[in-house]
C-alpha cells in the first residue's frame, strides 16, 4: 500500500489516530518533494566530518566502555552496508527498540546512513497505541537486543544488536540524497492526558536546531538533540544506564 493510501485510511479512523494522519501527510509530502528537490546535507554528515578529522576523539562513553569517532563511524558504516545489502529501501522507517547504549547510537547512525529514518517509542507507551503507530508507519525492520521481548506484537524483520560489533562486515554504504523534508526521526509518546502524540523531524529541521536557527532540541528520546548536539560538535556523548522495560 502506498503512503497516500494509508493516509486516506487513517483519515477515517478514530480521533487518537488523527495525529498519525497529519504526521504521515507531511512524511508523504517530504518523499514527493525529495524526488525533485536539490539534495541537502544529511544530519549524519556533521558527525562524519568529525570522524574523519579527529577519529581518535572519544564519541560515546557508556558503562566504562568508550568508542572513538573513528570507531563509531566505521561500525555504523558497516551496519548501514548490511542494511542496504538486506534490501532496506530509502525513505523507510526503522524501529529502534533499544535502551540507551552503544548499540542504540550505532543503530541510529546506521539507519540514517542507509537512507532510512528512525522510529522510537516512549518506554511507557501502551501496547495498543504502539500497535497503531506501527500499523501507520510500517517500519521495515526492528532493532532490539538479544533476548529482549518486544513491547509490541508485530511481525517484522528483527535485527539483534548487542554492544559488540565484531561480526559486522567492513565497507561503506551507498550515499543517498536527502531533500528539505526528508524525515530523519519519529517519536511516539503519550501526553499527560493520555493522548497519542507523534513528532516527526526532518534532517533540515534537526540541522536548524543544532545551528540555533530554531527551538533547541530536547534530550535523546522525545527529540534527538541529546545525541546530535555532542556528536555534531566533537564532544563525547555520555550515556546514563537505566532500567529498560
Amino acid at each position: 500500500m502506498q503512503v497516500d493510501e494509508w493516509n486516506r485510511s487513517l483519515a477515517t479512523a478514530s480521533s487518537p489516530l488523527m495525529q498519525l494522519y497529519a504526521a504521515l501527510c507531511d512524511y508523504a509530502g517530504g518523499r514527493r518533494e525529495t524526488a525533485g528537490s536539490p539534495s541537502r546535507e544529511p544530519l549524519q554528515r556533521r558527525f562524519e566530518v568529525i570522524a574523519r578529522t579527529t577519529p581518535c576523539a572519544v564519541a560515546v562513553d557508556f558503562n566504562g566502555r568508550r568508542l572513538t569517532y573513528g570507531e563509531l563511524d566505521e561500525q555504523a558504516d558497516a551496519l548501514a552496508l548490511h542494511l542496504q545489502a538486506g534490501g532496506l529501501m530509502p525513505g523507510s522507517f526503522c524501529m529502534v527498540d533499544l535502551e540507551p547504549s552503544l548499540a542504540q547510537v550505532r543503530a541510529i547512525l546506521a539507519v540514517l546512513k542507509a537512507g532510512a529514518a528512525c522510529l522510537l517509542f516512549d518506554s511507557g507507551i501502551a501496547q495498543g497505541a504502539a500497535a497503531a503507530v506501527l500499523a501507520a508507519f510500517r517500519p521495515a525492520l526492528r532493532f532490539t537486543r538479544g533476548g529482549h521481548a518486544s513491547r509490541v506484537e508485530e511481525e517484522m524483520k528483527t535485527i539483534c544488536c548487542d554492544e559488540d560489533a565484531a561480526d559486522l562486515p567492513y565497507g561503506w554504504p551507498d550515499e543517498l540524497p536527502v531533500g528539505p523534508r526528508t524525515p530523519a526521526w519519529a517519536y511516539a509518546q503519550l501526553s499527560a492526558d493520555g493522548d497519542l502524540c507523534i513528532s516527526v523531524r526532518t534532517h533540515q529541521a534537526l540541522g536548524a536546531s543544532l545551528d540555533g536557527a530554531s527551538r533547541p532540541a530536547p534530550a535523546l528520546g522525545a527529540d534527538p538533540g541529546g545525541l546530535w548536539q555532542p556528536l555534531s560538535s566533537g564532544a563525547p556523548l555520555t550515556i546514563q544506564a537505566r532500567a529498560w522495560p
